[in-house]
């Protein structure tokens, strides 16, 4: 006869214990414990808690008998049927103790992948995180864009959208994926699909699997973020399409170039995130490197760093924890010093932040846009530039190669300038018809046109030791020189391959010999220009070679 004994009731505690340790490996793997598996361990618990009861019960009855006293019978007997549906409940439930899965990883819901340390609430990010936010609550958008040059906080900032959009309950669930140049469409769409808990059979065509997402995505409100666009998407067909949708799903989306968002993924409203003015720049920081300005008396030097970082936050990042636990106004001096040299290799943080999120811009170019760049960084730093003093300039150097006629140059460089924009890589100027580089971006771009060998920068006298190295010389197709001495320059360029030299003198005082231009068989072609400001533009050469013409601004 089945009954309930001490040892069958060990067995069902040791059944117990197995499972408890396979619960306490799920739960330290992040799993959430399946839910027969909870209601096992409670119906173990009930009735290990009954079972102990009733041994109490049956030995305060045998020791009754003991004294003397005659047994209630029928207490025996019910006693007895007692351990009897007993043994039969414990043996049911310890043959229900085997499982094959004890927990499961939760999706994660409502929490963006997107890191947000060190995200600051600045006043001139406030105002488009509100705007952004206005968007997504509105019926009519579907797709937001943000957009911005690389190093300006643009993802860090939709991860606060999403952050506040998910805490708003603005969508039941969100999922993120990171494009970049190689975008792995399949990676995409599955990404998608299993935020949604959707599964793909292996044989599901392409066609199969967006109509199943589709499908799915009309079922559920979604923020679906895309992150560093390159290139036109054709998200419709991995089957994300909200145009039509009820459910008031939203795209929002990331690229450092505009037209991109606005043309090739139909973003409806625009958001660009742009530089950090001055207040907002010292006190990111200020908020870094800590107090130690102040009290080591670097405030001066501090101001003039940041000045030089231009409002770019990735670069006042890097500086800045370059920086942070510096004590010696001598190494801030030198950072400062490389930083106007447009050497951020020099600068710990720099190379590795800063000149990498540039330099993918500029690869991505066409080599007509990156030579047009590198032209563009040997004028002046925060010079404001007109389209018609550029085009002019290049028609004299005969800067296109497959492009003759004035006409077409003018409206090959007004293609050019508007493309480096829509790449982050140049700012709308402060005027119609205007451009300026900025500063960091300026730097990354010397740096680029010497490590080439295309464009030599002197900035002062300090880099004269380039040009004295006249093996090194030869290689490069063009020079500018910032507040330089003619006295301090080599007597001749010979041999030098110069297509042109632009010498920026403010005052118009150094005189320039003839003997300068003695080089050779080069002599017919090359060009020389003074700026003697950022609105004058004067060629000028001596009598021996033939003048390129005049340009004022």
């Amino acid at each position: 006869m089945l009954t309930i004994s001490k040892p069958k009731l060990s067995e069902l505690k040791d059944a117990r214990q197995s499972v408890d340790d396979k619960v306490k490996a799920a739960r330290n793997n992040v799993e959430e414990i399946e839910a027969n598996v909870s209601r096992w361990l409670t119906s173990v618990e009930e009735i290990t808690t009954e079972v102990q009861k009733f041994f109490e019960e049956e030995g305060q009855t045998k020791l009754k008998c003991c004294h003397g006293w005659c047994p209630n019978l029928k207490a025996r007997y019910q006693l007895s049927k007692r351990a009897y549906k007993m043994g039969l409940e414990v043996k049911k439930i310890q043959d229900k103790g085997t499982f094959h899965t004890i927990g499961h990883r939760v999706p994660i819901r409502g929490v963006t992948p997107i890191p947000t340390k060190g995200f600051e609430d600045f006043e001139s990010r406030k105002s488009i995180l509100e705007g952004i936010m206005k968007a997504l609550k509105d019926d009519n958008i579907h797709a937001i864009g943000v957009c911005g040059m690389g190093g300006l906080g643009k993802t860090m900032l939709v991860g606060k959208v999403a952050t506040q959009a998910m805490e708003e309950k603005l969508f039941e669930r969100m999922v993120t994926v990171v494009v970049s140049q190689t975008p792995n469409l399949k990676q995409i769409q599955k990404d998608i699909a299993k935020e949604l808990e959707l599964k793909f059979d292996d044989e599901d065509t392409n066609f199969e699997k967006a109509h199943l997402l589709r499908e799915r995505l009309k079922k559920v409100k979604i923020l679906v973020i895309v992150d560093d666009i390159w290139n036109k998407l054709d998200l419709e067909a991995l089957g994300i399409y909200f145009r039509d949708d009820q459910n008031g799903s939203k795209l929002l989306l990331t690229s450092r170039f505009r037209n991109v968002l606005e043309t090739d993924m139909d973003a409806q409203q625009l958001f660009d995130v742009g530089l950090l003015p001055k207040n907002e720049a010292e006190y990111l920081f200020a908020k870094i490197v800590g107090d130690l300005p102040e009290t080591l008396n670097l405030q001066p030097t501090m101001v003039e760093v940041v000045k030089e970082c231009a409002g770019l936050p990735i670069a006042i990042t890097a500086v800045a924890n370059a920086l942070k636990n510096q004590k010696n106004l001598n190494v801030w001096k030198d950072a400062l010093r490389e930083l106007k040299r447009a050497n951020p290799t020099q600068i710990k943080g720099m190379h590795e932040k800063v000149y990498p999120s540039i330099k993918l811009s500029y690869n991505f170019l066409t080599k007509e846009a990156q030579s047009l760049f590198l032209f563009c960084s040997s004028f002046e730093e925060d010079m404001n530039i007109q389209i018609a003093f550029l085009w002019r300039i290049l028609v004299g150097l005969e800067f296109f190669q497959d492009v003759y006629r004035v006409e077409e140059v003018r409206n090959r460089v007004h293609t050019l300038v508007e493309s480096l924009k829509a790449s982050g890589l140049l700012l709308d100027g402060n005027g119609s018809g205007t451009f300026k580089m900025h500063d960091i971006i300026r730097d990354v771009a010397i740096y680029i046109a010497d490590k080439d060998k295309e464009m030599l920068t002197i900035r002062t006298s300090d880099d004269l030791e380039k040009w004295s190295n006249m093996k090194l010389l030869k290689d490069f197709i063009g020079i500018s020189l910032f507040d330089v001495k003619f006295s301090e320059l080599p007597k001749k360029l010979e041999d030098a391959q110069l297509n042109f030299i632009f010498l920026y003198d403010k005052d118009n005082s150094s005189p320039i010999p003839n003997h300068f231009f003695e080089q050779g068989e080069r002599a017919q072609s090359f060009s020389f220009a003074r700026i003697m400001s950022s609105t004058t533009f004067i060629p000028f050469m001596p009598s021996q070679s033939p003048s390129v013409g005049f340009a004022r601004m």
